[in-house]
């Protein structure tokens, strides 16, 4: 059996006191160059590693946050960027990440909540619990103060997320300038009880009634596979008196509506304009769809800040960080060309 290799068994092949060959490992100022390379090359040759248990005793930090994904992985959707930025702040930060996925039993365990930073050696936590998060989690996190941010989650605190009720408004917004006064809002996602779906209709309502013009929603009543959008698209665009702009909730409906419209003979955009909300431009189909960005990078940076500042203290509170959504502009929308007929 293998003896695992200790400070207390290097300082003896070193020939030096155990404290000196602390300070070598940790690169030491107090310590001379060639002490701190011999003591590092003794440690490689002898499989030294640092007990990590031990280190986190003594800073009263483990140096790592936690990622904690629902085992529904449609409930802690999370773009790709925004994982990335999350990792790249991190390690700017010399901070570890562990990513897991725990079951709603686990979360709103009064038990095993309140030991989740040991029993994960993590100092706070990113939630990414995008819908429907357990309403216990947030009790129990609150009654015992853990440092926590919720990512693309709507809480009264300790949480950042992209302001949807905004895009929907700008995306209509720059409908109307346009000269568009039949603009229809377009969601296929039935029951879908992320905030964003009522709060870009919301935006999208609040324009148009600000316009003073009578708005049009178009959802499904629940979740359409694709032939079933394609159809349903098709239907509400033959009318004459059809929308001569959409706002579309997300890439999954803008590009089911582009093809209705060529099938059914509409040129985008003279014929209809589209602007839809995703994380990154589209440009799917040949089009260079007009898009709402989501600041996804921005998302996982903004994070990481808050939870290093609620890791510092974390009986205090922090006001939601609400991030703006960007235009692209792409090539789906024109001015009306049926607005004469408004």
């Amino acid at each position: 059996m293998q003896v695992t290799c200790t400070q207390k068994r290097l300082a003896e092949l070193a020939g030096i006191s155990q404290k000196t060959v602390n300070l070598s490992l940790r690169n030491a100022a107090e310590v001379n160059s060639q002490t701190r390379q011999r003591v590092q090359s003794l440690a490689a040759r002898h499989g030294y590693r640092l007990n990590a248990a031990a280190s986190a005793m003594r800073k009263g930090c483990f140096g790592a946050v936690g990622l904690v994904l629902s085992t529904d992985r449609a409930r802690s959707a999370m773009s790709r960027l925004t994982q990335w930025a999350i990792e790249t702040e991190l390690r700017d930060r010399d901070t570890l990440l562990t990513l897991g996925e725990i079951s709603d039993d686990l979360l709103i365990d009064p038990t095993y909540v309140p030991q989740i930073l040991r029993r994960w050696a993590v100092d706070g936590l990113l939630i990414s619990y995008s819908s429907e998060a357990p309403a216990t989690l947030t009790r129990l996190l609150d009654h015992y103060h853990l440092p926590r941010t919720w990512i693309n989650c709507k809480h009264a605190e300790n949480c950042v997320y992209p302001d949807d009720w905004d895009a929907g408004h700008r995306a209509t917004g720059h409908l109307l300038a346009m000269g568009h006064r039949r603009i229809a809002y377009v969601f296929y996602g039935g029951h879908n009880p992320h905030y964003s779906t009522t709060d870009r209709q919301a935006g999208y309502l609040a324009a148009m009634n600000r316009a003073g013009l009578t708005p049009q929603v178009i959802r499904s009543p629940e979740r359409m596979v694709a032939p079933t959008i394609l159809d349903f698209s098709r239907q509400w665009l033959r009318p004459t008196d059809r929308p001569t702009a959409v706002v579309a909730y997300s890439r999954r409906e803008a590009l089911p509506i582009a093809q209705a419209a060529a099938i059914e003979g509409l040129c985008i955009p003279r014929d209809l304009s589209l602007v839809t909300v995703h994380d990154e431009p589209v440009h799917d189909s040949g089009l260079d769809m007009t898009t709402m960005l989501i600041p996804v990078a921005e998302l996982g940076q903004q994070a990481v800040a808050m939870l290093m500042d609620q890791i510092a203290a974390p009986s205090k509170p922090l006001p939601p960080c609400i991030l703006k959504t960007t235009l692209s502009p792409g090539a789906t929308c024109a001015p009306a060309y049926f607005t004469h007929r408004s």
